[in-house]
């Protein structure tokens, strides 16, 4: 509230008072007269921070024509065939913009005070409308070089030309592609810039486009993740999954997230989904594995197991093995072996306990090929599986470890 009654008097004292403004404004007159640009735009700068001059509409103009005179110097070494600085070309041009919308901010602001009717400037509209295509070749110019601070400012300038009143005489249409693919340049500078606060700027417009759609949800997913917004980056990521089971990202990361916090459960639900999708899908057939292996669902994770093992042709998931071998020989522990040698029954249990054995037997064997430093998982297994088996020369070799 104290600002706008200080604003509302700093106003006052610009409309009321133009003699002072022409004495303010003096200086800056004269080197725009000499086309003293460098100097121009340091009292432009001076007189932008005082708090009264800041509301006069005339020092908007001499800094538009400040602009023009730095823009004409440069096209004039282009069309001469000289080195141009390109990037100060097209920084003259968004200024342009810039002043030319202050200042029609700064006498709107002034009609209101004497209750007066804006009338639209057309010299305005026809000036933004002379340098809208240099101002669009400048966003490209910026953002095909990676230059993207530079490239958000043009682009900032460029969309808020739907919202300017200087524009009603071609209005933009918001749904265009090219207005929609300047927002997505706009959010990919933004997030690049690591400027979190504008990421979302344009989210209804890119989340509504399936083009851009599945870019922007990712930025907007980092971001959170980045911000420290843990809540929203894990409702981004189910989204993500949800409708786009296939995008690695989303995925990954939510997998990341549900075994950090050790929600297995959801681990299974989420490796289902996206076998659901690529029933192949090797990432979905580990995160099963794993987080069967976790909750102890034995069958189910040997039955994984077994088909990831099958299909890993890369031996990448060498844990698999390990899982599958580990909870077939819990099998053992369910056969029941008789104090009678000699008995049928005997003969049976040593009968099923070989075959469970010899289940595991490649699993484990491989897993220790894989992971040779993981003895102390392994060499236990192997050493019951050779001794059952009659492995003589294995057992042997395996007692060493034990």
């Amino acid at each position: 509230m104290t600002q706008k009654i200080l604003s509302f008097i700093f106003i006052c004292v610009a409309v009321m008072s133009p003699a002072a403004a022409q004495k303010e404004l003096k200086a800056l007159r004269a080197f725009v007269k000499a086309k003293n640009t460098s100097e121009a735009m340091k009292e432009v700068a001076r007189l932008e921070a005082d708090s009264i001059c800041q509301y006069m509409p005339k020092l908007y103009e001499l800094a538009v024509k400040a602009q023009i005179q730095i823009n004409d110097i440069e096209n004039e070494k282009v069309y001469l065939k000289k080195a141009c600085d390109t990037a100060k070309l097209f920084e003259s041009t968004r200024q342009i913009f810039n002043y030319v919308h202050k200042g029609d901010s700064v006498e709107r602001l002034q009609m209101d005070f004497l209750g007066k009717k804006h009338e639209l400037d057309y010299g305005k509209v026809k000036l933004l409308q002379r340098y809208y295509k240099n101002l669009l070749a400048g966003t490209r110019y910026f953002y095909s070089r990676q230059k993207y601070p530079e490239a958000q400012r043009h682009l900032y300038t460029l969309l808020r030309l739907s919202k300017s009143p200087l524009w009603v005489i071609t209005p933009v249409d918001t749904l265009s592609k090219e207005h929609i693919t300047n927002a997505y340049m706009y959010t990919y500078c933004a997030f690049t810039n690591k400027d979190f606060a504008e990421v979302e700027r344009y989210k209804h417009l890119l989340l509504s486009d399936s083009e851009y759609y599945a870019s922007a949800l990712e930025m907007y997913a980092r971001t959170a993740n980045d911000t420290g917004k843990s809540m929203e980056f894990e409702k981004y990521l189910e989204q993500g999954v949800a409708t786009l089971p296939l995008h690695d990202y989303f995925f990954e990361e939510l997998a990341s997230l549900y075994t950090a916090d050790e929600r297995y459960a959801q681990c299974v639900a989420l490796a289902d989904q996206r076998l659901a999708a690529d029933p192949h899908c090797l990432k979905g057939m580990y995160l099963k594995a794993f987080s069967l292996y976790q909750l102890e669902e034995e069958k189910a994770c040997i039955e994984v197991s077994k088909q990831l093992v099958a299909a890993d042709t890369a031996q990448y998931y060498a844990e698999a093995n390990y899982y599958a071998g580990q909870f077939i020989m819990n099998e053992l522990q369910t056969i029941y072996l008789p104090t009678r040698i000699r008995s049928k029954a005997f003969e049976e249990a040593k009968r099923e306990m070989k075959r469970v054995c010899s289940e595991a037997l490649p699993y484990l064997e491989r897993y220790r090929k894989l992971c040779p430093s993981q003895r102390e998982r392994w060499a236990p297994l192997l050493y019951r599986i050779y001794l059952e088996l009659n492995m003589g020369p294995e057992f042997e070799e395996i007692s060493a470890y034990m």
